[in-house]
Formats: C-alpha cells, structure tokens, sequence
C-alpha cells in the first residue's frame, strides 16, 4: 500500500453498542487511558468529563491506536493555523474553516478539523487515538439515532500544549454516539457542570440552548422553530440598539444597556436545563482511519523552510536598516552645515523593522487520490506572501 493513501474504516462498530450498563473491566479502562493520554497535553481538568463516561463511547469505534510509521519527533511535529491559513486557505478561528476556491484548485484538500481542547477535552491528544467530539447544547431529537457515521472523514489537528502548534493527528471519521445521559451528567463534579454550563450560556454556539431555557421559562412549553427563529431576530435588534446606544454615547453604565439572552439566564438555570433531559450535551467519536505520512512531512519541512525564511528576511531588513543608519550618519558628520541636536548625528533615526513574510515559491502538497476521492499524486507550486 503506498504512503498517503486512505484506509476505509468498516462500518459496524468494532465493540458492541451501549447497553445501559456500566462497563466493570476496570484492567480495559485503564489500559485505554494509559495508551491515549498525552503527558505534555494541557487539558482543563473543569471541562472534562469521567472516563468511563469516555469509554463508553470510546469503545463503540475500537479502543485501539491507528499504526503510524513514523519517527517521534515528525509525528508530533505542529505547525501554526496562519501557516495552514497561507499555505492551504481558510480562516484561522473556525473549527471546520472553509478553503479559498482558488487554493482548494491548486491542492486539491477542504477537509480541514480543528477541534478545540477548550470545548472538546476528550478529542485526541495521541496521532491515531480515538476521541470524542462534543456538540454543546441541543435536545435529544437534534442528534438522530446514534450509531450513524459522518458521510465525510477529516484531516484532524489539535493544539495540545497551548502553545499555537497545531499537530496532525491523522484522518478521521465521526461516529454519531449517544449523548450524555442525564444521569451521567449528574455524576459529574459541581465544577465541570458550572464550567459547562458557563461556556454554553455565554459562548455564541450554546445560543440556541439559551433561547430555548428562555422560551420555557416565558411560554411554559416547549418553543417552536419559528418561536426560537423569533426570539434569535429579537437579539440581533437588541445588540443593534445597543450598539447604537454606545454609538451616541447614551449609556451611563450597565443600566443604560438592554440585556442580551445570556444575561436573562444563569448558569444554574443551565444545569437545571441539563438535569431536567430538556438540554443534553451531544457526542460524537472519532476514529482514525488513515495517517498521511507524506503529508505530515511535507508540514514539517515547508514550516521549517518557511521560518527560516521569515528569519532571514527579517535579518536582511534590519542588516540593511543599520547600513542606512550608519550612512545617514557619515553623510551628517562630514556635511559643515548638517544641523544638529546636541547628540552630533544630524538629527534621530529611528529603526526599521517588521514581521517576515515567505519570498520562495513553496509547493503545496496534493494527495494522491483513492477510489472515492481521486486527484494528482504531483504537488504544484504556488507564491506564498
């Protein structure tokens, strides 16, 4: 099998699915973790959930690594989102950014997944470990019949260590699970329902939860689709007006501010959403079904080539600052009527400086194609600035 091709994962689960029951084979749990935890990892330990509440969905895709023939230091190797924003297209901030046509042309590659450790503590830390993607806020009938696998896989990156390096960690499908029970909630600590229930009440994709809690609360019911649409219309007019308020400075403090959904809600009024079943946190797993070796060293390569690109230019610009410092200077000291400042250099000069950009065309790699998604097995050369 050549390198960079794509293994299609089978379509039934590898273990039986979930039963109800609590899995006892506590030597299974334990080995699982041992093989998938990432010791340089910073996770928050608010956000994350026990493991066997892990496990349980873990074990619905293979608890098993994917093989990856691969030295330590490449695999683990990360690049930054603006280098894969420059190189390949796409935003910096979106989980699943969308390419630039022109770029996607060129290469060939949109199927970009960059799940935050913030809000997706159980997704892989290890390059070929399984883990969970979290979908936050929603009712149980918004997740179907788990079970069903994602039509499309993902080239998979995690930040593990906070430190803006991105790592590969390999392709990956999205099996949909059950979603946390409300039983399984409960048994959480009082800190990671708080830290869930904060990042669902104050961050911009929990809205739909926060407009639901608010609704119940208003209609004693469950809302509509055109009741939450009406109730999502009415906070775009509120953050206008406030806007607007701030424009013409008429707001004296927070009383001359009208209230957005977040603030209408606590997070307790949240948990309770959560425990009551109304709002449920949604799961899928992931499972890696290929590792694109070649791709991963052509990250590592054109990254290094391309720092030390930036290096060198910003290196030549202050070289050549300094040669038209010193310049400046001979020319003020040999001139008889040069004015000066008491400082016998004709006057301040101020330096010269700056970020680097790439000035060498780089290649961009394009996958060689399978069978469901064929394309060039050449990489084609592009100006990256």
């Amino acid at each position: 099998m050549e390198k960079g091709s794509i293994i299609a994962v089978k379509e039934e689960p590898a273990e039986p699915m979930l039963s109800g029951d609590r899995d006892d084979d506590l030597d299974r749990v334990a080995k699982l973790q041992n093989s998938i935890v990432n010791h340089d990892a910073k996770i928050k330990k608010d956000s994350q959930f026990d493991f066997q509440t892990v496990y349980d969905r873990l074990k619905l895709v293979g608890t098993e690594l994917y093989p990856i023939d691969l030295d330590e230091d490449t695999k683990y190797f990360g690049v930054t989102r603006k280098f894969i924003s420059r190189v390949y297209g796409g935003g910096m901030i979106p989980t699943f950014p969308n390419i630039n046509p022109e770029l996607l042309r060129m290469h060939g590659i949109d199927n970009f997944a960059f799940p935050s450790l913030d809000y997706n503590p159980h997704a892989p830390v290890v390059p070929g470990a399984p883990g969970l993607f979290m979908i936050l806020g929603g009712t149980a009938s918004d997740y179907g019949t788990h079970g069903e696998w994602d039509s499309e896989w993902y080239r998979v990156f995690v930040s593990y260590k906070k430190d803006a390096f991105w790592t590969y960690m390999g392709n990956y499908r999205f099996l949909l699970a059950p979603f946390l029970s409300v039983s399984e909630f409960a048994m959480q600590s009082a800190l990671v329902k708080r830290t869930w229930a904060r990042n669902i009440r104050v961050r911009e994709w929990g809205q739909g939860a926060v407009a639901r809690i608010i609704l119940r609360r208003e209609l004693g019911r469950e809302p509509t689709k055109d009741e939450i649409e009406g109730q999502f219309e009415e906070e775009e007019r509120t953050i206008k007006e406030n806007r607007q308020r701030q424009k013409n400075k008429q707001n004296e403090g927070a009383s001359g501010m009208m209230q957005t959904m977040k603030d209408r809600i606590t997070d307790d009024d949240v948990i309770e959403a959560l425990l009551s079943g109304k709002e449920v946190i949604g799961v899928y797993c992931m499972k890696c079904i290929g590792y694109d070796v070649e791709f991963q060293q052509f990250l590592k390569r054109t990254f290094i080539r391309s720092q030390r690109n930036e290096l060198m230019g910003r290196n030549s610009r202050q070289a050549k600052a300094t040669r038209k410092k010193r310049k400046l200077a001979e020319r003020a000291a040999e001139s008889s009527d040069a004015p000066t400042n008491g400082f016998g250099n004709g006057g301040e000069l101020n330096d010269v400086g700056g970020e680097g950009t790439l000035t060498e065309g780089e290649l961009v790699y394009r996958p060689r194609g399978t069978r469901s998604r064929p394309g060039s097995s050449k990489a084609k050369a592009i100006e990256v600035d």
